[in-house]
């Protein structure tokens, strides 16, 4: 499937869902787009201003009506931060000898 297929139909269920969350697992059985490249999709959606939460529950359209979307940025914040130290302790743990890589 082409990611611009791949794109659309997550983006038209998404708009068809209002706001009601959707597993991963149903777009792998409705479209057979796996975990991986739905979290690809949803990235490239949100680099092009689509407010496409998740959590728990799935993936939803944010509607303007709670905070969702301010705590999917938050989750995502974190993560970052997470990764961040994570390359700062093996950047700063290689050992004696270990090519190190710098970003």
């Amino acid at each position: 499937m082409k990611k611009n297929d791949a794109k659309q139909m997550v983006l038209d269920r998404l708009t068809m869902n209002g706001g009601v969350p959707m597993r991963a697992k149903e777009f792998k059985t409705l479209f057979g787009i796996d975990p991986r490249e739905l979290r690809e999709v949803v990235r490239e959606l949100r680099m092009e201003h689509v407010k496409v939460c998740s959590g728990d529950k799935g993936y939803w359209l944010w509607d303007g009506h709670d905070d969702s979307w301010s705590r999917t940025k938050a989750r995502i914040r974190s993560q970052a931060a997470k990764e961040h130290i994570l390359l700062m302790a093996m950047d700063n743990d290689a050992l004696e000898g270990q090519e190190q890589w710098v970003l």
